[in-house]
């Protein structure tokens, strides 16, 4: 949501740089809803699997260390993703 990226923006730029860190810079990627409030379970299927396979594309090619969700809407597919990208080729570390 724009509110959240809005926050994000206006934390980065008033926290100081640290030296020592690898990146000092926030990624922000939007992905599509999987479910709208009010809308019927019925009918969010289709738009949950669209939602689960752009996260498992995007999980897979970026690897992010930290996955901040806002809502069911959003955190339902990305960490189903998160989890079976992990279960399938295992933890980095």
């Amino acid at each position: 949501d724009t509110t959240s990226e809005k926050r994000l923006a206006s934390s980065s730029s008033t926290q100081p740089k640290h030296e020592n860190s690898s990146s000092n810079s926030n990624n922000i990627i939007r992905i599509p809803r999987s479910r709208h409030v009010g809308q019927s379970f019925a009918s969010s299927i289709i738009p949950t699997l669209r939602s689960f396979w752009t996260c498992m594309q995007i999980i897979h090619d970026v690897q992010p260390q930290l996955i901040l969700c806002n809502g069911p809407g959003t955190c339902v597919p990305i960490c189903m993703a998160s989890l079976l990208i992990q279960r399938l080729y295992g933890n980095a570390d």
